[in-house]
């Protein structure tokens, strides 16, 4: 019975240690959820405040708040090919570089009104990863928004069933 008693201890303690470190980092390290070596943990934090620019939090919860970035991540991981990927991240990297160049800060510091005005400029000498960066990133934040558990429970009126039916309604013959 000893045996059996420390066998389950061990199991206890190898299941404790490999979980731990995920837990001790408090989604510090969301880019080690992903599996991925092409996006930092600044990158995320970049993200999530894009998608909190792109749809504020107001009387409902922002995009930041439902965790859209982390579906955007998804999206991005699962659905695009490598190039579009690289795409992406390049178009990322550009943002920040259009905000030190036009603000002289960084994405994460710029005030709301400058994080608005560079994701709307239509420069006509942006790249086209940049082009693409944004289009995405709007797109998958909208879809992510409007496909989120608190936009679909609370926002939008959910039936199981679209409506009842009445068999025995009389129809106009016009």
């Amino acid at each position: 019975m000893e045996r059996r008693t420390a066998i389950k201890n061990l199991l206890v303690f190898c299941g404790t240690v490999w979980v731990m470190p995920a837990c001790l980092a408090g989604g510090e390290h969301q880019s080690e959820y992903f599996g991925v070596s092409w996006i930092s943990d600044e990158d995320v934090n970049v993200l999530s405040e894009i998608v909190e620019t792109i749809i504020p939090e107001t009387d409902t919860p922002g995009a930041k708040k439902l965790g859209v970035h982390l579906f955007v991540l998804t999206m991005i991981k699962d659905c695009a090919t490598k190039t579009q990927q690289e795409s992406f991240m390049k178009g990322l990297k550009e943002l920040d570089s259009k905000m030190l160049k036009s603000y002289e800060v960084p994405f994460l510091k710029a005030t709301s009104k400058q994080r608005q005005q560079a994701l709307s400029d239509t420069v006509t000498d942006a790249s086209p990863d940049f082009k693409f960066f944004r289009a995405e990133v709007r797109r998958l934040t909208i879809l992510g928004y409007n496909t989120s558990e608190y936009v679909m429970t609370n926002l939008v009126p959910y039936k199981l069933v679209p409506g009842h039916f009445y068999g025995s309604v009389k129809v106009d013959p016009t």
